[in-house]
């Protein structure tokens, strides 16, 4: 945000963080951290479980009247033992 002229402008970025859910945000932290933890985020319509040791799927389906999880986390065999 800045000012000019009694003015207040919002670049479009700072305008969508303030405009964010508690939820979006804590997404927007979790995601840097997985990412930081070497797991790489998808969507669950893009999954590709080869892109990675350990892929971190968003809003993965459960199944029918189970809803779904947040995150499913998804390694390769052995990469969390190493």
């Amino acid at each position: 945000m800045h000012q000019r002229d009694g003015v207040y402008y919002f670049s479009v970025s700072h305008l969508s963080a303030a405009l964010a859910t508690p939820e979006e945000k804590a997404r927007e932290i979790i995601d840097q951290l997985l990412k930081s933890a070497g797991w790489i985020i998808q969507d669950r319509t893009e999954t590709n479980l080869d892109a990675a040791r350990g892929v971190a799927v968003r809003e993965f389906s459960l199944g029918h009247g189970y809803g779904e999880a947040d995150y499913m986390l998804l390694p390769k065999a052995g990469w969390l033992a190493r």
